[in-house]
C-alpha cells in the first residue's frame, strides 16, 4: 500500500504511544522525547502513570493518560480529546501465558485492541501515520521448527488462523495467533475503510536491551520475556551444559525504538511491513558474550564450548528492507548485553546472579510456575552456598509481592506465625546447616509429600539442601512453588 504522506512527521509534532509502561514502548518514548516530539502515552490504569514518569523525568512534558479498556474506540477518543496528535505508535496488546480461555483473554484483546485505535483514529484528522507494533510471531511459522533451509521476510506470514488461536494446545501457540490475527485485522481495516492516515508494521524478533533508569523492574515478574531468555543462559551455571537454543534472531530495543521515529520521519515507509533483526544467534555466544561483559558473574555463567556457533541448525533472517528503506543500522551483541548488564546490576542483581534466593523467591511469587519455576529453583540450588545463611534481603516478603494472590499472603501468613505487612523482613536463625534428608523425611512423618509446615519446621531446623532435594523429587506445581519460596 502507498504511503499517504509527503513529508517527514517531523518534532514538535504529537505522538500518542499506547502501552506506555512497556518495555519497547519505553524505549520509542525515550526516543521520541530526545527528539523533541510531545509524547501522550496511555496505560491502563492511574497506578502506571508514577512509574511511566520517574523513567522520564528529564522531561516533565510527557504526558499521560488512562485508557483502561484498549478494545474502545470511545475509551481512545475520551483520552485523546483536544491534542490534535500527527502519529501514533499502537504497542497496548494483551500479553500472558496463563490465559484459561484463549479466544475472550488473548483472541479478541488482540483484535479489537488493534481495530480500535485504527477506528478512533480516523475521527481524529491531524494522525497522518499509525506505527503499528507487531511480533516475529506474526512471520514465523514454529510449526516448520527450526527449518535451517528457510530465510525468513517482512513478506512472510505465520500460517496460524483465529480458529487456531481459539482452540490452541497452549498459551504460546494462542499469542502467536493473537499477534498474526491483530496484524491482519489491521491491514483489513485499511485496505476496507481506506482512511486519510497510512499503516507501518513493525516485527521485531527477539529483544534484547537496557532498562531505563527509572524503570528497571523491581522483580522477575517484570522483566521483559526476551530479556528473560537472557537471564536462562547466563544463569544455568559454570559446570552445566549452555541450553539448547530456541529462538535464535534477535534485535537491541534501542534500535527498535529508532526504527519506531525513523517510521515518522521516513514519508515512503508509509504502507510497509519491516522486520527488526539484528541477526542470528545461539545460546553459546549469549555465554561467551555474558562472560566477557559480566566478568564479575562469571563463575555462574555455563561455559559450554566457547567459540563454538551453532551454523545451519536453524532458519535464518532478511531484514534488509528495514535497513534499506528506514536507514537502520544495529547494534552489535556485546554492547547490548553489556549496557543490559549495566543497568540490571542494581535492581534485579544481572537477573539474580548475585542473589540467588532473593530470585528464586521474586520468581515463584511473580507467578512462574513450570519450567521456569523449575530452572529458578534448580539455578539456586547450585548457586548457594550450603554454609551461607540467608539474608533479611533473601528473605523479604514485602506486601506488593503478596497482596494480588490471597493464597499467598497466607501461606506466608502460615509460615511466619505472625503478619508480615508492608516491608517487614523476616530472618531464619542461624543453625547447622547440613541437616540430611532423611531429618526432613522424619519431620514429615514419612509423608510423600511435602507441604508448607513440614518444609518450614525444617528449613528452622538447617537443611537448606533438603530444599532443593525435595523440589527435584516432585514436579513443580505453582502452589508448592510458592511454598518452596516461602520457606527460603
Amino acid at each position: 500500500m502507498p504511503s499517504k504522506i509527503a513529508s517527514p512527521i517531523s518534532p514538535p509534532a504529537t505522538v500518542i504511544v499506547t502501552g506506555a509502561n512497556g518495555f519497547i514502548a519505553q524505549h520509542c518514548i525515550a526516543a521520541l522525547l530526545n527528539q523533541g516530539y510531545n509524547v501522550v502515552g496511555t496505560v491502563r490504569s492511574a497506578s502506571k502513570i508514577d512509574l511511566v514518569k520517574e523513567a522520564h523525568k528529564s522531561h516533565p512534558s510527557l504526558q499521560l493518560v488512562v485508557v483502561d479498556d484498549i478494545t474502545s474506540s470511545d475509551c481512545y477518543l475520551k483520552a485523546f480529546d483536544n491534542l490534535k496528535p500527527s502519529a501514533v505508535f499502537h504497542l497496548a496488546a494483551p500479553f500472558h501465558y496463563n490465559a484459561s480461555n484463549f479466544e475472550t483473554e488473548l483472541m479478541i484483546p488482540a483484535v479489537l485492541g488493534s481495530t480500535a485505535i485504527l477506528e478512533a483514529a480516523t475521527q481524529i484528522p491531524s494522525i497522518k501515520r499509525v506505527v503499528h507494533t507487531n511480533s516475529f510471531a506474526c512471520i514465523y511459522d514454529a510449526a516448520a521448527g527450526p527449518f535451517p533451509e528457510k530465510t525468513y521476510t517482512s513478506k512472510d506470514w505465520s500460517p496460524l488462523t483465529y480458529e487456531d488461536g481459539v482452540n490452541a494446545p497452549n498459551a504460546p501457540t494462542a499469542y502467536r495467533a493473537s499477534k498474526t490475527a491483530a496484524e491482519k485485522a489491521a491491514w483489513s481495516f485499511i485496505s476496507e475503510r481506506k482512511p486519510a492516515f497510512d499503516l507501518v508494521s513493525l516485527c521485531p524478533t527477539m529483544v534484547f536491551g537496557p532498562f531505563l533508569p527509572g524503570s528497571t523492574p523491581k522483580s522477575i515478574q517484570e522483566v521483559n520475556t526476551s530479556n528473560l531468555m537472557v537471564w536462562s543462559v547466563v544463569s544455568a551455571g559454570k559446570n552445566q551444559p549452555v541450553p539448547p537454543t530456541k529462538g535464535p534472531c534477535w534485535v537491541d530495543v534501542r534500535d527498535v525504538a529508532e526504527a519506531h521515529v525513523k517510521a515518522l520521519l521516513v514519508p515512503e515507509a508509509g504502507g510497509g511491513r519491516y522486520m527488526l533483526c539484528q541477526g542470528v544467534y545461539c545460546n553459546q555466544e549469549l555465554a561467551d558474550v555474558s562472560r566477557k561483559v559480566t566478568s564479575k558473574y562469571a563463575e555462574k555463567i555455563p561455559v559450554g564450548e566457547p567459540g563454538k556457533r551453532e551454523k545451519h541448525t536453524h532458519f535464518g533472517v532478511d531484514a534488509s528492507d528495514a535497513e534499506r528503506v528506514l536507514g537502520l543500522k544495529w547494534r552489535g551483541l556485546e554492547d547490548c548485553l553489556d549496557d543490559l548488564a549495566c543497568t540490571s546490576s542494581t535492581r534485579v542483581h544481572s537477573y539474580g546472579l548475585s542473589s540467588p534466593a532473593s530470585f528464586l523467591r521474586r520468581a515463584c511469587y511473580g507467578g512462574f510456575c513450570g519450567s521456569t519455576a523449575l530452572a529458578t529453583l534448580t539455578w539456586a540450588s547450585r548457586h548457594v552456598t550450603s554454609p551461607q545463611p540467608y539474608n533479611r534481603e533473601h528473605l523479604s516478603l514485602a506486601a506488593p509481592e503478596l497482596g494480588s494472590y490471597p493464597w499467598r499472603e497466607d501461606q506466608a501468613l502460615e509460615w511466619c506465625g505472625r503478619p508480615c505487612g508492608g516491608h517487614q523482613r523476616i530472618e531464619l536463625e542461624r543453625t547447622d546447616m547440613n541437616v540430611p534428608m532423611d531429618q526432613l523425611n522424619a519431620t514429615n512423618s514419612g509423608r510423600k509429600t511435602f507441604n508448607m509446615t513440614t518444609i518450614a519446621v525444617a528449613i528452622k531446623q538447617g537443611p537448606v539442601q533438603a530444599i532443593f532435594a525435595v523440589a527435584r523429587r516432585k514436579p513443580p506445581g505453582r502452589n508448592r512453588m510458592a511454598t518452596m519460596a516461602a520457606a527460603v
